[in-house]
């Protein structure tokens, strides 16, 4: 299956933070999520990791 423009983006974006943080999250939310995404529609993405402060 060929990748979209829309999943490169997010793969790269999961790539980057994992390199950063092995065990965070990244959660798609909002309309690309439910499937009812416009061309205009934004990548709504939440990430969860631990970090010591």
């Amino acid at each position: 299956m060929a990748l979209t423009k829309e999943n490169e983006l997010l793969r790269r974006v999961k790539t980057a933070v994992h390199t950063l943080s092995p065990t965070a999250e990244i959660i798609l939310y909002g309309s690309r999520a439910r499937g009812t995404a416009r061309a205009d529609s934004a990548n709504d993405t939440m990430t969860i990791m631990e970090v010591t402060v």
